[in-house]
């Protein structure tokens, strides 16, 4: 599709991703010169590897990063300990907000 110059809109629509992620797998298409009709289409591998260089690139991280990350996480260790001693989460919030400013909610404390 891309080849054949449909648009960015038409394409995230009918594969149901965001414009966004289809301008990326554009550019990165371009970059290789895989738009190019008179060039053979590379391979499912060869087009992972790739996406995945170019996702990392563009974040600027490690793939894991891409996901999202509780507010929570930096203080693991210590909310797990409270969790194991039976603390209510309204009190380990309490207690991140005295100790570090924790600016997180009650019900990230409960996700995580």
């Amino acid at each position: 599709r891309l080849r054949l110059g449909e648009s960015d809109r038409g394409i995230a629509r009918t594969q149901r991703i965001g414009r966004g992620t289809v301008a990326r797998i554009r550019a990165m298409a371009a970059g290789q010169n895989w738009l190019d009709a008179g060039n053979p289409l590379p391979n499912d591998a060869l087009i992972a590897v790739h996406y995945k260089a170019s996702v990392t690139a563009a974040s600027g991280d490690s793939p894991q990063s891409l996901q999202n990350a509780s507010t929570v996480e930096a203080y693991r260790v210590e909310v797990l300990a409270w969790h194991r001693q039976g603390t209510p989460v309204s009190t380990m919030r309490q207690a991140l907000v005295r100790k570090y400013g924790y600016g997180g909610s009650v019900h990230a404390l409960h996700r995580f």
